[in-house]
């Protein structure tokens, strides 16, 4: 189970006990758009304010390649294909990375039948895609990621910008629909379409729902640190109500305006 890899990793690795005994000082708040609260949480400004151009991916090892990773860090292999890590620098109370064995570039096409796996194989977790212009700090290594589905508070309240649906009962339907639904949307130069999606099991755990985010942009304009910018890249957790601030500034001082907005720069309207 989850569970037990949690457990071992937090008794043997300090980083990531440290990390998730911090998370109670992880301030939050209600303001934007519906459900949407901001979370103060200054261990997420190295994934935040990562780069993920080409040059400074090339100078960096890979740190979801095994041969990278924290000694102290061990993976479980229930997903063929694939690694389960506890994320070291997490979001909520529990929080894994699902890492696929082999380094290839960060692409949903073709997968969408492992997410219904993840899915039913983690029940009461949402498991989410970030797409490499969406959130992903490692554009260069599939990953997916999982965290508990009701600290999402948009995936019960609704969406307040475009998302396309869908449920599937099975993992080759959800590869067919998946795929369906991005060939449909638009790409550049022949690139996946940009976007961020959530998968859930529901109650039955046969059945899983999709939620596909279409983006317009990467990043808001106010992207940055400097005076009158905001450290903030939405991504899957951002954009299911829950927006991630890693400097205590923009905490305080981020409206509900300003989020608004930030999510009318980087998707599309309902």
């Amino acid at each position: 189970m989850p569970e037990n890899l949690f457990r071992h990793q937090l008794s043997v690795w300090p980083l990531a006990a440290s990390n998730y005994a911090a998370l109670p000082d992880c301030v939050t708040r209600h303001t934007g758009p519906g459900a949407m609260h901001l979370q103060f949480n200054p261990a997420r400004a190295i994934s935040t304010g990562a780069r993920v151009d080409a040059a400074a991916l090339k100078a960096r090892p890979c740190f979801l390649c095994a041969a990278n990773r924290p000694a102290e860090q061990t993976a479980d292999f229930r997903f063929p294909g694939y690694e389960l890590l506890v994320n070291p620098f997490p979001i909520f109370r529990r929080h894994f990375t699902i890492a696929s064995l082999s380094h290839e570039p960060q692409t949903v096409t073709g997968h969408g039948d492992d997410m219904y796996r993840m899915a039913t194989g983690m029940p009461g977790y949402a498991v989410f895609y970030n797409g490499p212009r969406c959130g992903a700090s490692a554009p260069d290594h599939r990953h997916f990621q999982a965290v508990p589905a009701c600290e999402l508070p948009f995936l019960a309240s609704g969406f307040p910008f475009r998302t396309i649906e869908f449920n599937a009962s099975d993992a080759e339907s959800a590869r067919r629909m998946l795929d369906g639904t991005l060939a449909a949307l638009p790409g550049e130069g022949g690139e996946e379409p940009m976007v961020n999606i959530l998968a859930a099991a529901s109650a039955d755990n046969i059945t899983v729902r999709f939620i596909v985010i279409p983006r317009r942009a990467h990043r808001p304009a106010c992207y940055g640190t400097g005076a009158g910018e905001h450290l903030v890249s939405p991504a899957s957790v951002d954009l299911a109500g829950v927006m991630i601030t890693p400097r205590r500034h923009d905490y305080d001082t981020l409206t509900g305006d300003d989020i608004a907005e930030i999510i009318a720069q980087v998707c599309y309207p309902s």
